[in-house]
């Protein structure tokens, strides 16, 4: 698995760059309330696809003004209180924290690059092309 495959620059290696496997923190083709709109946002004011950057930036947006909505003001104690109880569902799924301010239940999905395209390998129920392997050699 490599980290720098998550970049859709990778891409761009064309055949080189095919079968690599990563783990970006998001990929637009997952099935979570606002993607697709979220997707077709960016479609439109871009004409490129969504990176996987876009997603956990356009979420932790929302859960940022979500605390400070339900702080009611912008006093810090207040903010991380009501950060520390978000319990939301997001573009990235489900965002709650536990008491050490972890994210519960966080699921980084699993990429594979395939003809030049991230592909979305895992979860298993929301990909986008199966796993390829034995990686077929040219």
């Amino acid at each position: 698995m490599l980290r720098a495959s998550d970049d859709p620059s990778w891409g761009r290696l064309g055949a080189l760059g095919d079968y690599a496997i990563g783990s970006p923190d998001w990929h637009p083709a997952l099935n979570y309330p606002g993607v697709k709109e979220l997707n077709s946002v960016v479609k439109a004011k871009t004409g490129q696809p969504t990176n996987p950057s876009v997603g956990p930036a356009y979420a932790s947006i929302k859960v940022a003004a979500a605390a400070i909505e339900k702080a009611g003001s912008l006093d810090r104690a207040a903010i991380r209180d009501a950060l520390a109880a978000t319990n939301m569902d997001t573009v990235v799924g489900h965002v709650k924290f536990s008491p050490k301010n972890t994210l519960v239940g966080a699921i980084r999905p699993v990429v594979q690059w395939q003809n030049g395209t991230m592909e979305l390998i895992w979860p298993d129920k929301q990909k986008t092309k199966p796993f390829v392997y034995p990686i077929p050699y040219k």
